[in-house]
This record gives C-alpha cells, structure tokens and sequence, in this order.
C-alpha cells in the first residue's frame, strides 16, 4: 500500500478511535482520565505500527503535524472536551502529536527502531504511570502531583523497550531507563508528553554511542548529588532538582568538566545572592527554583551541549553557551544586588522612579551587579584554554542580554499593580494581597523572559561565529 492510502487509513483511524472515546465520554461509560488514557495507548499503538508501514517519514509527520494544530484548535474552542477537559491545565494533546513529529524527522531515515523506543515510553509508559499511580500510589509526592508507584510503572516499562529495542548493554540499560522516568515526575500540564520523548532522543543517541557508559554514570552520580544538596539547601523545588539532574547529566556526560564549571558557577552563585539579599529583597524574596526555572535557564546550555556533542553546524557551541549563561547570570545578579539599593530604580523606558522589583525597573547598582554577573561566567572561558576575545564576546552578549530582559520586563511581560504600594510586578501576589493585571502578555510571564533574553544574547554570538 502506498503512503497516500496509509496516510488516510491512520487518519481514519485514528480520527474514529477520537470519535469513539468522545461518544463513550459523553455517554458516561468512559471517565475524563479513562477517554485521554485510551486515546493516549491507542494513537500510540497506531503511531508504532505506521513506524514500520510507511515509507517515508515526512508522511508521518505531516499526519502527527495535523493532529497538532486539530488538538490545539479543540483545545482552544473546548471542542472534545472528553479529551481535553481534566481538572488541570494541560497542552499535552498538543504536545504529544509534536514529539512524534519531531522525533520523526530526525531518527525515521536512521533508525525506527531507535525512534521507537524514544517514543514508546510515553505511548504506553506514561498512561500506566498514572492509571497505577492512582489506583495504588504506594506514596505520594504532593509536590510533584506523581506518586512512586507511577514512577516504577514508568521505569519499567521504559525499561523493557529499551531492553528490547536499543543495542546497549544491560547496566546502561538500566540507567537509561531513569531518564524518562525522572522527566515523567518532573513535569506537569502535559509537558511531560513532550520532555520525555525529547530526553529519550537526546540520551539513547548519546549512550553509549558517543559518550561511554561510565561517563554517563558518572555524570548521573554527580548530578544526582549537587540536585540533592540544592534541594535540601532549599534552592530547588523538588521538580526544580529533578530537572536540574537530567540537564546537569547531559551537560556534564556530553561536555566534560569544560560545560559543567559556567553552569556551576551560574548557579552557585546567583543561590547566594539569593539568599544574601533574602532579607533586604522586597519583591520575590529569595524562592526556590522549580523546574521550569531551571529549564528556562538551563534548556538552551543542553541544547548546545547536544550540538556540540553531534558535530552540529561547525561551530564552538561553547562560546554561545557561555553567552546564554551570562545573559542569566548578568539578570539574577542584578535583581539580587539591585534589590540593595537605598532608593528606587527608574524604568527604562520611561526613566520614572518606580518601586523596587518593579518590571523593567533598572539602578545604577542593579546595573553594575549586572556586568559583573556576566562577567563571572564569560571568565570561566579562560580556565579552558580560551582567549581574552572569547571572554568579551560573552562578557559582551550577557549584558545585552541582561537589556534585553529589562525590556521585555517594561512591555511585554505580564504586568500585575499592587494596589497597596503602586509598584508593578510579574507576581500574583505582592505586600500579602492580591495584585491586578494591567497589561502584557498574560502567558509571557518571567521564565519565558529569561529564556528569550538569553537565546537573544547566544544567537548574536551564533551570528558572530557563523559569518565573521
């Protein structure tokens, strides 16, 4: 059968499995979690059989890419509600039909059965994580909305597909399997639909391929203790730490001791101050990282790790790393040190004096705390061999960057007003009450800043590699 017929035999189907899990919602024989978990294993068992009937990937992923926009058109309109309606707030729909377009188009011409098993825990792995980790949860971790039972439903399934599907031994078996596990408890709202086949990707391409196993054990081992001891030193949330041991895995096992010490120094650093300035902060006093903070300044450091790490377009992906982390380096370091200031910032766009830890508020001390914050990591740069060149162009981007996230912060950041001191934040919540929103995006919320800020500053130094 041609990929044409295919193509509509899947859509069939897979629009029919849609259409009969909705009407036995509606009919009351199907629960909200029953239909999105049938839907779930089903899709996922069409998707694994096109893997091995279609002859060309590109139509697969056209098929999972119309099913991303259908999903977020019924996501948004409430159409579907069977299958979209949870009592949490969840894009995983979406998410889950663009995983398997991604891993699609990159693993499908070299290995499907690779692709497979980047995608199966998630087809099959996470719905049983959370059928057992509601029925019989062994433990619950509040925290993380996940339970340990779950966990162990996910490790083992995971387990057993790349057992079966990936040529690697049995100990790195038995690693590997930790990856989707660790991001199936780390993320919620449907993220983890996407994290989990992405991680997959990265990690069974990695090991042990191109990074031995003893490497990636090591660098579990190491990341494993630096996000324990963050986490009891009450740095990280709990999903903060199990997101910063799946980076800090990738960052240290691809890139060696070179990667892992900017990281460290971001992180250490910008802790301290945190805590330092806790008391003399007035606005988001020194609070925990959760994991999409550490993703927001950390995502772009493991994807140019993997770059690098793959040979990817020529270029030192360290450099533009460095870069990255300066830019958040450079804007911790600012709000931290700025928060010190005896009289109120100004904003920069208005020049007006606004309350301290307003959006898009800038001080002279805040400023300079800022270049010194970028100047911390770019001079990491050094202790690897580097030239002064390469410590200006990141010392240069962060700061940049740093302006960059002040800007956002005064236009496009969601805007709230506390009505007991006036000032205007990107918090809900602001001198114990509740704060009222005036203006900007109302999704694009800090995290979001800081990953644009910095991606700006690193793609200026892509720029500056790719053309000088």
């Amino acid at each position: 059968m041609g990929d044409g017929l295919q193509f509509l035999l899947y859509l069939a189907l897979i629009g029919g499995l849609v259409g009969l899990s909705e009407a036995l919602h509606q009919k009351g024989i199907l629960t909200q979690e029953a239909n999105r978990k049938l839907v779930h294993v089903g899709v996922g068992l069409f998707v694994s059989l096109a893997l091995f009937t279609l002859h060309h990937g590109w139509v697969l992923a056209a098929l999972a890419g119309l099913f991303v926009v259908v999903n977020a058109v019924g996501l948004v309109s409430g159409a579907l509600r069977g299958m979209h309606t949870v009592d949490r707030e969840t894009w995983g729909t979406v998410l889950y039909p663009l995983a398997v377009v991604i891993n699609t188009l990159l693993l499908f011409d070299h290995s499907r059965t690779l692709l497979l098993a980047t995608l199966a825990p998630m087809f099959f792995g996470d719905a049983l994580a959370s059928l057992v980790g509601q029925r019989w949860p062994l433990r619950r971790f509040a925290s993380l909305r996940k339970s340990l039972a779950g966990a162990l439903a996910m490790y083992l399934v995971s387990l057993v597909f790349f057992w079966a599907l990936i040529p690697a031994g049995p100990v790195a078996v038995l690693l590997l399997a930790l990856i989707p596990t660790l991001l199936e408890l780390s993320f919620t709202g449907g993220l983890d639909n996407l994290a989990v086949p992405l991680g997959n990707l990265v990690f069974l391409s990695l090991v042990p391929a191109k990074v031995p196993l003893t490497s990636f054990a090591i660098a579990l081992l190491v990341a494993g203790v630096v996000a324990y001891l963050a986490l009891r030193a009450r740095a990280l949330t709990p999903d903060g730490a199990l997101v910063t041991l799946v980076l800090g895995t990738l960052i240290l096992a691809a890139g060696g001791v070179q990667w892992l010490v900017p990281i460290l120094v971001f992180f250490i650093t910008s802790s301290a101050l945190t805590k330092i300035f806790r008391a003399k902060a007035t606005v988001k006093p020194g609070e925990s990282r959760d994991g999409f903070q550490v993703l927001a300044n950390g995502g772009l450091a493991a994807l140019f790790v993997t770059l690098q790490a793959f040979g990817v377009g020529g270029i030192d992906w360290f450099v533009p790393y460095l870069a990255a982390l300066a830019v958040v380096n450079s804007d911790t370091w600012s709000t931290e040190i700025g928060s010190t200031s005896r009289s109120d910032p100004r904003s920069i766009l208005f020049f007006k004096k606004v309350p301290k830890g307003s959006s898009g508020a800038v001080s002279w001390i805040g400023s300079l705390g800022g270049v010194l914050g970028s100047l911390a990591v770019a001079l990491t740069a050094l202790f690897f061999g580097y030239a002064w060149n390469t410590v200006l162009l990141a010392w240069g981007a962060g700061m940049i960057g740093n302006l960059v996230d002040s800007l956002l912060g005064a236009t496009v950041e969601v805007r709230y007003r506390c009505e007991t001191c006036g000032g205007v934040f990107d918090v809900k919540i602001h001198c114990n009450r509740p704060t009222l929103y005036v203006g900007g995006l109302r999704w694009f919320g800090n995290n979001w800043v800081n990953f644009v800020a910095s991606s700006v500053g690193a793609l200026g130094v892509v720029l500056w590699l790719a053309f000088r």
